[in-house]
């Protein structure tokens, strides 16, 4: 137990970073659902509510918060071992044999388990509740175009929808049934579709024979459309897959744009406990080194300022990757392994 969790003071360090984490948490958490707010307060109208812009607002919170993620944890870092280091408590813990490594060995440990939550929500959570969150304003707000959507082939044909609110249901569909020529033989058309085991069970279907103007409506047989392995998932923004939807989203797309969208957003979520723990090595380095000296309050506007240029970045390198068709992976990479050598060496220095 004490590998895990460390001796008496080592406990007190992450419990600090812990607090200051917690603290950090709740005034972006705050910050970012205030600002939100108020962009969303804008769209607000008799057919997009209050009520509905506040469910938007927290719906889609999690998922910036996630996006987050490296540089709250890089702040809590910063705030957590500067308030230690304000009091004389770090000079303490030197006193009493700690070396730096394992003060910072102790302060990583809460952050260890918000990148692990992190990942785990990242894969079961954030897809499906995003998504929800966007198609469900774009409804209510009746954005929808009437010729945009989501396009699928099926063995039942070719399948059109015009949106997902969840995982369970789409809307505006219509299927054209085909031939054994790959020639259009029927349109069927329904306002609503839900998930049954492997299929989409539509809602009151109407079916028209192509070449014929008589439309049958209410359909005695209910008509189901194979659901397949990723369900709609093949045809929603790459930012909102989880990591293995992403990884066979790849596997099978023929190439062109989407598959380096798709290759771009599998290498920042996965190589994101990579990039937090580069911002957190750069941290220690600051903190134990050239700003040990400096008050909280300058640690924090200098992280700030890393955490911007370190986000511009990647946003730069993400989009130049995607434009022109360079390895995705080298233009994540390429701003840790900055950090982390900038990080490294102020660290080496130390005595």
């Amino acid at each position: 137990m004490k590998y895990l969790f460390g001796d008496k003071v080592e406990r007190l360090i992450s419990l600090q970073v812990a607090l200051s984490l917690f603290v950090v948490l709740l005034v972006i958490g705050f910050l970012d659902l205030f600002f939100q707010l108020l962009n969303e307060f804008q769209d607000v109208d008799e057919k997009y509510s209050l009520a509905d812009a506040m469910l938007y607002s927290f719906s889609s919170m999690p998922f910036r918060l996630y996006d987050l993620s490296p540089y709250f944890c890089l702040i809590g870092m910063v705030l957590g071992l500067g308030s230690l280091s304000d009091h004389g408590e770090l000079i303490g813990a030197r006193a009493l044999g700690k070396s730096y490594v394992s003060i910072g060995l102790a302060a990583f440990r809460p952050l260890f388990i918000v990148i692990a939550l992190g990942l785990v929500a990242s894969e079961y959570y954030i897809p499906d509740v995003s998504q929800s969150a966007i198609e469900g304003k774009a409804e209510k707000k009746e954005t929808l175009d009437l010729n945009q959507g989501y396009w699928m082939k099926r063995p039942e044909g070719i399948l059109f929808f015009q949106s997902a609110p969840n995982k369970e249901t789409i809307k505006g569909i219509k299927l054209i049934q085909m031939d054994k020529n790959q020639n259009p033989i029927s349109l069927i058309k329904s306002e609503l579709a839900f998930v049954e085991e492997d299929y989409w069970v539509l809602s009151d279907p109407s079916i028209q024979r192509i070449g014929l103007e008589e439309m049958n409506s209410n359909l005695e047989k209910g008509i189901t459309i194979t659901k397949g392995t990723s369900g709609i998932k093949t045809v929603l923004s790459p930012k909102y897959l989880s990591l293995t939807d992403l990884e066979y989203q790849i596997s099978t797309a023929d190439g062109g744009f989407r598959k380096r969208s798709l290759s771009l957003e599998f290498w920042k979520k996965i190589l994101q406990p990579i990039l937090t723990i580069s911002l957190l090595l750069l941290s220690l380095g600051f903190i134990f080194g050239p700003m040990r000296d400096q008050k909280s309050s300058q640690r924090i506007l200098i992280s700030l300022l890393i955490a911007f240029c370190f986000d511009l970045s990647q946003k730069l390198l993400g989009s130049a990757s995607v434009v022109f068709d360079t390895p995705a992976v080298i233009s994540i990479i390429i701003p840790a392994l900055i950090v982390s050598t900038i990080g490294i060496l102020n660290l080496r220095k130390l005595n």
